[in-house]
C-alpha cells in the first residue's frame, strides 16, 4: 500500500447528502481594466462531471436522417457483407445547420457545467437569484438555465474566461475523482 499523506482523513461512515467527497478550489481570472493587469479569484467546486455529460448526451442535436436502399452487389453492399438488399438511414453529419446546432448545444453544456462547478451566488440584473451556490457541500442548484446562462455572459466573461473556468472546474473534478478511484 502506498504512503498515506499526513492530511489524510478515514471514513467510517457516509450519510447521504452530506457530499463528503467534494473538492474546493479556485480559479483565478486575467481581467485587464483601464490598462492594468488584474486577477478576479472565483471559488469553485468539484461537480458531478459524468452524470452530467451523461444528462446532456441525450439531449444534444440529431443530424437529419435519410434512408437509403443498399444493394447486395453494390460496393457498399458487399463491403458491409449484404446477402440481400437492404434499407440502411444515413445520418449527415456534415448537414450546416445540424454542425451550428451542435456548437450552440456544446457552449450551452459548457456554461452549465461552469455553473454547477461555480461556488458563488449569481442574480440575473433585475437582482434576481438565477443560481444559488450552496457553499456547503450541498449541489449546486440553477433555478433558470437560460436566466443563468445570461447572466454569466451579462457578467461580460469572455470566452476565455468561460474556458478558463472550465478547465479548472474539471481539473479539480478529475483530480478528485482519481484520488478517490485511487484509494
Amino acid at each position: 500500500m502506498a504512503e498515506m499523506p499526513e492530511n489524510y482523513e478515514v471514513v467510517e461512515k457516509l450519510v447521504a447528502g452530506e457530499q463528503a467527497f467534494v473538492a474546493w478550489g479556485w480559479s483565478d481570472l486575467k481581467v485587464t481594466q483601464d490598462g492594468v493587469v488584474k486577477y478576479k479569484r472565483v471559488r469553485i467546486k468539484s461537480i458531478g462531471l459524468a452524470e452530467m455529460m451523461e444528462r446532456f448526451s441525450r439531449q444534444g442535436p440529431v443530424p437529419p436522417r435519410r434512408t437509403t436502399l443498399v444493394k447486395r452487389d453494390s460496393a457498399e453492399g458487399r463491403s458491409a457483407g449484404l446477402t440481400h438488399d437492404k434499407l440502411m438511414i444515413e445520418e449527415d453529419f456534415t448537414d450546416a445547420k445540424f454542425k451550428e446546432d451542435q456548437r450552440a448545444f456544446n457552449m450551452r453544456v459548457m456554461y452549465l457545467i461552469v455553473l454547477g462547478g461555480l461556488a458563488v451566488d449569481i442574480c440575473d440584473r433585475n437582482g434576481n437569484l438565477v443560481v444559488k451556490s450552496n457553499a456547503t457541500r450541498s449541489a449546486t442548484e440553477i433555478i433558470d438555465e437560460d436566466a443563468a446562462i445570461l447572466a454569466l455572459k451579462d457578467q461580460e466573461f469572455s470566452n476565455d474566461h468561460i474556458e478558463r473556468l472550465y478547465a479548472d472546474i474539471r481539473a479539480l473534478t478529475s483530480s478528485e475523482q482519481k484520488r478517490v478511484d485511487m484509494d
